[in-house]
């Protein structure tokens, strides 16, 4: 049982980093920050892949992506396996750092431009990203490289930039990808053949989440669709319709899955009848992706709120202002002590949370 009884928080800012080079009219999910041990990753519009002490806010190391697009610079979300970052740029390049130094590792200069957050399977000792090229004919495609060389083992094809990423689901061994050629596909995971596909109104940008006990895969997209499918199979069985963009990755948590979308409201489904529960409106645009920081759910808004939310009731119990759009899913501590929220202006703010009576 979970516990309900301190229902309030507090919240108090401890440090702030931020990178000169950010560009203010790209209020979209970026870099989300990593939290591994005592260190914090996180890309920046201003090419710059960041080590950050998590105690005190310095920088430890930086890692600058040459030649990435003005005004982008790094929108891929760092990966970490075995003491190494993996990342792609808007240079076109893969890249793989040291963890723990910034050393560059290997460097694979795959495409024009990366945009898509790795997925790493060890078991196959492989990551999965979209890749964005200049031709007219195949201007996207999904692929597999290899975590040791960046040697690119699968690739295929899209039609349309593909700034999409994927999940794995381990009991078939899928990667399935929202697609920018709108679909949401399933691959199999070691060779790259098509296990499934289904074809939406729009692109699916941000990785789907997937429901290990249920076997659902959620998907938001760019059409206003919240949508289930069976992940084995493909089948869809819902779609929940909102006012404009999803552009995050859903919550599955507490028998429920949380969703917002560019209409300003956060919509709450039933995971188990797959009906709309309660839409609630927060003002502003939620690109952040939910997630579970002590038995709550927090997001944040691009009016800056950070929101927390006791999921079984549904009420919103803590609240604290930032100064910038929030677009990217909140990262914390064991327990909660301690959250880290990004803006889409380079910044990344520490702050001490904790529950009162």
């Amino acid at each position: 049982t979970r516990n309900k009884t301190q229902l309030k928080v507090e919240y108090k800012l401890v440090w702030r980093n931020y990178t000169k080079g950010a560009f203010p009219f790209h209020i979209v999910p970026k870099s989300t920050p990593l939290l591994i041990g005592d260190k914090i990753y996180m890309g920046t519009s201003a090419a710059k892949m960041l080590c950050i002490d998590r105690l005190s806010g310095d920088n430890i190391w930086e890692y600058h992506a040459a030649g990435a697009a003005d005004r982008k610079g790094i929108w891929s979300s760092p990966a970490h396996h075995n003491g190494r970052i993996y990342f792609g740029a808007y240079n076109g390049c893969m890249y793989c750092l040291d963890a723990e130094t910034g050393a560059e590792i290997w460097k694979n200069p795959a495409c024009e431009w990366i945009g898509s957050t790795p997925l790493i399977v060890p078991k196959h000792n492989m990551l999965y990203i979209g890749l964005e090229y200049q031709r007219p004919r195949m201007q996207g495609s999904n692929a597999a490289l290899d975590l040791d060389t960046g040697t690119r083992i699968w690739e295929t094809g899209q039609k349309k930039f593909q700034h999409g990423s994927a999940a794995y689901w381990e009991e078939d061994d899928y990667v399935v990808f929202g697609n920018a050629d709108h679909d949401v596909t399933a691959y199999d995971a070691k060779t790259g053949k098509v296990a499934w596909k289904y074809e939406t109104e729009r692109s699916i940008k941000y990785p789907p989440a997937i429901d290990v006990d249920r076997k659902y895969v959620v998907a938001a997209s760019f059409d206003g669709n919240i949508y289930v499918f069976n992940v084995k199979t493909g089948e869809k069985l819902a779609a929940i319709q909102t006012d404009d963009i999803t552009y995050s990755t859903p919550l599955i948590a507490f028998d429920k899955i949380f969703c917002g979308s560019g209409d300003r409201h956060m919509y709450i489904i039933d995971a188990n009848t797959l009906e709309l529960i309660e839409k609630r409106d927060f003002g502003a645009r939620i690109y952040s992706s939910p997630t579970v920081i002590d038995d709550r759910v927090l997001f944040g808004t691009s009016g800056g709120l950070i929101v927390e939310m006791e999921p079984d009731t549904l009420d919103v119990v803590g609240k604290t202002q930032l100064p910038d759009a929030i677009t990217n899913a909140i990262q914390s501590t064991e327990g909660g002590r301690y959250i880290y929220a990004s803006t889409h202006m380079n910044e990344l703010y520490a702050i001490r949370r904790r529950r009162i009576g």
